[in-house]
């Protein structure tokens, strides 16, 4: 396994219902814990939401650094 590989596919990926929910497959853990869901693994990815999560615009997701990725939601 290939630690903190980021896995984005159709399969994975993908508008649920056409209501703008997306569900994502990534290679690590899932931890839910003070209001936030955060995905270990080697690199930072890490979700701000204990909800579903929701790709509002395209500006919704910003690249901190090459090793961090943070997604913008909105619930």
């Amino acid at each position: 396994m290939d630690c903190g590989r980021i896995v984005y596919s159709p399969n994975y990926a993908r508008d649920v219902n056409n209501q703008g929910y997306m569900q994502l497959a990534t290679i690590g853990r899932w931890k839910l814990g003070n209001n936030s869901l955060r995905l270990q693994t080697c690199d930072s990815l890490r979700l701000q939401t204990c909800d579903s999560l929701r790709l509002q615009t395209c500006d919704s997701l910003r690249l901190q650094t090459c090793d961090s990725l943070r997604l913008q939601t909105f619930v």
